[in-house]
């Protein structure tokens, strides 16, 4: 992963256009983005996560977003898997915008939810546990830039942090019991933005 996360700032330090972006004021833009996830918890692997995103630009200087992505992580302590954790966040954001030529940096939070499953190992299956997770409440912070190399194209970098809590169901050997587990993480890295 660190190889992608070095291979995304090498493309962005590399664009050798000077292509200034138009004003956005009543734009759409389309976002594709993989980043790199990195959970609080420490059971849980890092992952990649992979998003995209609608923006409508009300100013050249204020636009709302709709975002949706997945990611997958291992659960596992010592190396000893437990399960597989999967996430789908759809959140809704605000970003600010300091455009400077073709540099446009951001900062940006939003709010959501998000969609979680658990899937077993066959090992924990056969011990009688089970592991229901359910839908939680999302907020994120985030800052960026987006570098234009074209006047309707863009890369970008971002870096940000999500806070998530969701509601789970164990059960083992009959015994049911329940549970909120925290999704929180920091995630970092880039993607390509089409204005139109």
């Amino acid at each position: 992963m660190k190889k992608i996360l070095l291979l995304t700032l090498v493309l962005f330090f590399a664009v050798t256009s000077f292509a200034v972006a138009e004003d956005l004021a009543g734009k759409w833009g389309i976002n594709a983005e993989i980043m790199g996830l990195f959970p609080s918890d420490d059971d849980t692997d890092e992952t990649l996560f992979y998003a995209g995103s609608l923006e409508y630009n009300f100013t050249s200087n204020l636009a709302g977003e709709v975002e949706i992505g997945y990611a997958q992580m291992d659960d596992e302590l010592e190396s000893l898997k437990f399960g597989e954790a999967s996430f789908v966040p759809l959140m809704v954001n605000l970003k600010v915008r300091y455009p400077e030529g073709k540099f446009n940096p951001f900062i940006y939070g939003g709010l959501g939810v998000i969609f979680a499953d658990y899937e077993e190992e066959q090992w924990v299956k056969d011990l009688g546990v089970s592991l229901d997770v359910g839908t939680g409440f999302a907020y994120q912070i985030g800052a960026g830039v987006d570098i234009f190399i074209a006047d309707n194209t863009a890369l970008y970098a971002k870096l940000g942090y999500l806070w998530s809590e969701v509601e789970s169901e164990a059960s083992v050997t009959g015994y049911t019991t329940t549970a909120d587990i925290e999704l929180d993480h920091f995630f970092v890295g880039g993607g390509i933005k089409i204005v139109f």
